[in-house]
């Protein structure tokens, strides 16, 4: 094993008590961070982030350890440091900052239907091209987030297109979630995000924070077609298949074309 894998097993290691530390035992707003915007209780922006550890009193000068040890290597360290671990040792490793680790606290809301992350790149921006403007069709007037299959899909009706996003949730998803972007705020989406779906009236609205702690909302609550229905069928061999009733129509069609044609 050489420097950097063993680094990279004592940085998850320190994530694993990063995530504990954060998910139970400080009060933060709600918000997603980074480990270097907890440890210089910075964000972005330059705003300043307020932590209050639950098991630190500085005044009483009581705080609280943590220990990581791998084979003979073990080191103890207070709780309040677990995060300037986490970036020190990611910046180590040169981790990149699409797989740096985020910390998530969501708003305590008892209408929360569930939440995850996502990573929106710049190729996404493409798929706005295809949403129309479609009063019979409303869903097709926005992006379609399918969490399941972890896509972006538009359609103009015409042509469709889906693209893959990176989605992260610590749990399963709830059954049936119908999520929508509006095509006008994607681009403000680009890098990673929170995204929060929350029950409102009946519905679900969906409630998207970037990484400059900005949130969209999207309280269209309509029905996208079964998108992959449309696609053809492949074989493992990559091959499509055809029905032989489905070829004969195909045939015959294009048998009265030239017929046509030659007209």
């Amino acid at each position: 094993m050489n420097e950097k894998e063993f680094n990279g097993l004592i940085l998850a290691e320190l994530v694993k008590i990063a995530n504990d530390v954060f998910t139970n035992e400080i009060e933060i707003a709600p918000g997603t961070y980074t480990a270097a915007e907890l440890a210089k209780l910075k964000d972005a922006n330059g705003n300043e982030i307020n932590i209050k550890y639950l098991c630190v009193d500085a005044k009483l000068n009581i705080t609280d350890f943590r220990t990581v040890q791998i084979n003979s290597f073990k080191c103890s360290f207070p709780v309040d440091q677990v995060f300037n671990l986490v970036w020190q040792f990611e910046k180590l490793i040169s981790t990149k900052q699409a797989n740096k680790t985020r910390f998530t606290k969501i708003e305590e809301r008892e209408n929360i239907v569930c939440s995850f992350d996502m990573w929106i790149i710049k190729e996404h921006l493409n798929i706005t091209k295809l949403v129309t403007k479609d009063p019979l069709r409303p869903a097709f007037n926005y992006i379609y987030l399918d969490p399941y299959k972890s896509a972006l899909v538009a359609s103009d009706g015409r042509t469709l297109k889906e693209y893959p996003v990176i989605i992260e949730t610590s749990g399963l998803l709830p059954d049936g979630l119908k999520l929508f972007i509006n095509p006008k705020h994607l681009k403000e989406m680009v890098g990673r995000c929170s995204v929060c779906v929350c029950n409102q009236d009946g519905g679900n609205i969906t409630e998207i924070t970037n990484d400059k702690k900005q949130t969209f909302v999207c309280d269209f609550a309509g029905y996208f077609p079964n998108y992959r229905l449309v696609y053809p069928h492949l074989s493992k061999d990559g091959f499509i298949k055809i029905q032989k009733s489905e070829l004969k129509a195909v045939a015959g069609f294009v048998k009265e074309i030239a017929k046509r044609n030659k007209k």
